[in-house]
């Protein structure tokens, strides 16, 4: 940002826009000793007690509920609308796979092979669902991560549900910081994974079981 800052003044000087160039001067602050300061992401350690926060709560759905969207965004590296739009039709139980509808409006459809731990969880939350209780169909589509609010019980949690138990977690762990958002845990999944393998490409595809086998050491 700052290069092409200077460049738009050096150009508007150049040209007699300006008389002075006032960006001449302007230099990036040196980060020094203190680089990953400047990192927003979380360690495999904080993100494993992040992800086990929920681990009292005495309501199996909700347990099972949180803890799989902290497991989706904090070790497979999904977006908030990707969990937000994931279905019930989307998991392929005998490939071990999740086809993610991504962001745009188009959500093209790509398939991340999820940990075994955060499959188990799925199951679990999958079977904790209460069975005398309706889930709010999207059409033809059941909406995987469900609303425990009163106005939409059942129905499609929304993004700003999403966000609330990610703050949650973080603020039972003494990790909340002003600015952090749900990408932060995308942001660890992917600076985690590249300081133990440096594989962008895997990381890319989204292969998250060696980062959870990083959380559990």
């Amino acid at each position: 940002m700052l290069v092409a800052v200077k460049a738009f003044y050096a150009a508007a000087k150049k040209v007699g826009l300006i008389g002075i160039n006032p960006a001449a001067e302007l230099e990036a602050p040196s980060i020094g000793s203190n680089s990953e300061a400047l990192l927003h992401y979380y360690t495999p350690q904080q993100m494993n007690e992040i992800v086990h926060v929920f681990d009292e709560d005495t309501n199996p759905f909700t347990r099972y509920r949180n803890t799989l969207i902290l497991y989706l965004m904090g070790v497979e590296g999904l977006r908030n609308i990707e969990v937000h739009r994931a279905c019930v039709e989307d998991v392929n139980w005998d490939a071990r796979a999740i086809m993610v509808r991504g962001k745009g409006a188009k959500g093209r459809m790509e398939p991340i092979y999820p940990c075994d731990e955060t499959f188990e969880i799925l199951e679990e939350y999958l079977q904790s669902i209460p069975s005398d209780r309706e889930i709010k169909k999207d059409g033809v589509l059941t909406p995987l991560i469900l609303s425990s609010s009163n106005k939409n019980l059942m129905g499609r949690i929304s993004r700003n549900g999403i966000r609330s138990i990610m703050n949650k977690a973080l603020t039972a762990c003494d990790l909340k910081h002003p600015g952090y958002s749900c990408h932060v845990f995308r942001h660890s999944c992917g600076t985690n994974l590249y300081k133990e393998t440096k594989d962008l490409e895997g990381i890319s595809a989204r292969c998250a079981l060696f980062y959870y086998n990083c959380c559990h050491i």
